[in-house]
């Protein structure tokens, strides 16, 4: 599957990421995650975000769609492959394109809020603390995201 952090500026000029907050059978819980889902045949995991992304958001990437990554999510038993991409800027063009019982409310939460809370309460998720660190990694080389 594959995971796209879209990030932006909010209306006061800080730091955002666009999430999406919805209920997960597995763990019967309500998180708050990025957009992400399946590759389906045929797509590029590159592809399958573009599209997650609209389907979840109703929004488009503006800048690039930058590959950070491609890992194992569980090796022991799993033979799949989670792939994360940044985009830095997105535009609203349609409304959500939501699976039949799917419901997803579009959040946007500001950068330093997801990092001080990853690994806790709505943020317990093991492919959000991934993601988080595809995006510190990159944020290196790019401070501004930060700020």
């Amino acid at each position: 599957w594959a995971t796209i952090i879209p990030w932006l500026y909010d209306s006061s000029g800080k730091p955002c990421f666009l999430m999406v907050r919805q209920y997960r059978h597995g763990s019967d819980s309500v998180t708050i995650e990025f957009p992400a889902g399946m590759v389906d045949e045929g797509e590029t995991p590159k592809e399958a975000v573009i599209r997650e992304l609209l389907e979840e958001t109703g929004r488009i990437p503006e800048g690039e769609v930058v590959e950070l990554g491609s890992v194992s999510p569980n090796s022991a038993f799993m033979n799949n492959r989670v792939s994360f991409f940044f985009v830095k800027g997105v535009r609203e063009v349609t409304g959500q394109s939501l699976d039949t019982h799917e419901q997803i409310d579009i959040l946007i939460v500001p950068v330093q809020e997801v990092l001080d809370s990853m690994g806790t309460g709505v943020y317990d998720n093991g492919i959000m603390m991934i993601a988080h660190a595809f995006f510190l990694r990159y944020a290196q080389k790019h401070p501004e995201l930060l700020v």
